[in-house]
């Protein structure tokens, strides 16, 4: 365990000092401006054309948080929120309860803590990759996570990873999606909500899709690098069943 720590620490250094660079929705691909232009038409709103092109064609890497994340702990590909919500150990921010191997997590964005209780991370496509002491950055983020399958969680010391309270609610059989006034109702609607909690959205379950819950769906989405279109159907409901 101690060893694969190791290497995830050295891993998460040398891919924060040279050769990747930020890219919302990579998980390591070359940065090309093909690259740039796929993922811009997927995810409009989270990527900046005229600043994501600059970093284009120059031989860099292009990775995300998530992917970052994941790659440095050797485990598939997940989105933040489902990162977060599969966790086997959740912990308030404090340096008490920080350890090397573990993830640091707030809504949207999750990085990683390494040797010397260093935060690195694919921070933004302003500031690319970043090196940050723990007591410097880490009042940016809610919770550190002991990320399911890494190394830190085979761990003996980490602790058993808790039973997913199932869900009370129904599956929805239809498209679950915010509609204006009189909003969608009912218990299926009960279901995206809990699942959305889970996955560390602070919504209310209260049967009603309003603005509030389509805000925290379209998040998911967004973390999950899937259509972000505020509609919960057959792929979303998927991802929130894997978180």
């Amino acid at each position: 365990m101690a060893n694969a720590i190791t290497t995830s620490n050295q891993l998460a250094n040398d891919m924060c000092s040279s050769g990747y660079r930020y890219l919302y929705g990579a998980k390591g691909q070359a940065y090309t401006a093909a690259l740039v232009n796929q993922l811009r038409i997927l995810y409009p709103n989270n990527i900046n054309l005229s600043e994501a092109l600059k970093d284009a064609d120059k031989g860099y890497k292009a990775i995300d948080c998530s992917g970052f994340v994941c790659t440095v702990l050797g485990i598939p590909h997940m989105g933040s929120a489902q990162l977060r919500s599969t966790a086997v150990e959740r912990l308030p921010i404090s340096k008490a309860n920080a350890k090397p191997g573990m993830a640091i997590w707030r809504s949207g964005h999750i990085a990683y803590i390494g040797d010397g209780l260093k935060i690195y991370e694919a921070a933004s496509t302003k500031t690319d990759m970043k090196i940050s002491a723990f007591e410097n950055r880490a009042g940016a983020f809610t919770e550190l996570l002991v990320i399911k399958d890494s190394a830190l969680a085979t761990s003996t010391t980490a602790g058993k990873a808790p039973e997913k309270e199932k869900n009370p609610y129904p599956i929805p059989a239809r498209t679950i999606k915010y509609v204006g006034v009189p909003v969608m109702t009912g218990d299926d609607v009960r279901w995206v909500q809990w699942e959305l909690r889970e996955s560390g959205y602070d919504i209310e379950i209260d049967g009603k899709f309003g603005p509030a819950s389509d805000k925290a769906l379209r998040a998911f989405q967004a973390s999950c690098k899937i259509a972000v279109d505020g509609k919960c159907g057959p792929d979303t409901r998927k991802n929130l069943i894997v978180s």
